[in-house]
């Protein structure tokens, strides 16, 4: 089975240029481009069988939480893609997305109790480099959120949460070091593509290709989190 899992990081990065290169000679010369929504599915589909397989073979409390999540990320894509309905997919899309993450948070404190570890001090001091950091590019991008009030209040209140995910992620990889690093890394990009989202979708920011920086940098967040229980 390891040597399908070596398999997957190959196959997903080969899909997602095929999927840009699709995506620009359909609209050669746009800013605008996404990846086809095919190449989409698979691509989070990929990830969530790969998660699914590193738990079978290095089956523990991380791995089986980040599979867990990894299923509501999925579900989360489907929202987001207008597959599964809702009637506003942001909100639905953030609202999947934050269980995930909770899935995610309860994977990282699992981890640190296993190994007998739980850094309060560099846990505090991530929490506070992570939410002023998130609220306050937030406050400066998207200034004034107009008619779109409940969108931005909740965008900002699933930004600051990721930002806990992400801080646990970098306690966890500051405490324990090694492979950990992987996990820290992927939230970080978790957090950048879900705030590119946000100042696009919420603030109306024009930024060129944002579409496939998205998933560039949320491919990438979520194999970080998902490949380090392979190395656990």
């Amino acid at each position: 089975m390891s040597r399908i899992v070596m398999l997957f990081p190959v196959f997903q990065v080969l899909l997602f240029l095929a999927g840009l290169h699709i995506s620009r000679r359909r609209e050669p010369g746009q800013t605008d481009i996404r990846l086809p929504l095919p190449i989409r599915i698979i691509l989070s589909l990929s990830l969530l069988l790969v998660a699914y397989l590193i738990n079978l073979e290095h089956e523990s409390p991380y791995t089986a939480w980040v599979f867990g999540g990894m299923v509501l990320s999925f579900l989360g894509d489907l929202t987001m893609a207008e597959i599964i309905k809702v009637p506003n997919r942001l909100i639905g899309g953030m609202s999947v997305f934050a269980c995930a993450h909770v899935l995610y948070l309860v994977a990282f404190i699992k981890t640190l109790n296993a190994e007998g570890h739980f850094p309060f001090g560099i846990l505090a001091m991530a929490l506070v480099i992570y939410s002023l950091m998130i609220s306050l590019s937030w406050r400066k991008l998207i200034p004034d959120p107009g008619q779109k009030k409940a969108l931005y209040y909740g965008g900002l209140s699933y930004g600051l949460w990721i930002g806990v995910m992400a801080s646990f992620a970098l306690a966890l990889a500051v405490t324990l070091g090694g492979t950990w690093w992987m996990v820290a890394a992927g939230a970080l990009l978790f957090a950048i593509s879900d705030s590119i989202i946000g100042v696009t979708k919420i603030g109306n920011i024009t930024l060129k290709y944002s579409e496939i920086w998205v998933w560039l940098t949320y491919v990438a967040g979520q194999a970080g989190i998902i490949y380090a229980g392979w190395f656990y």
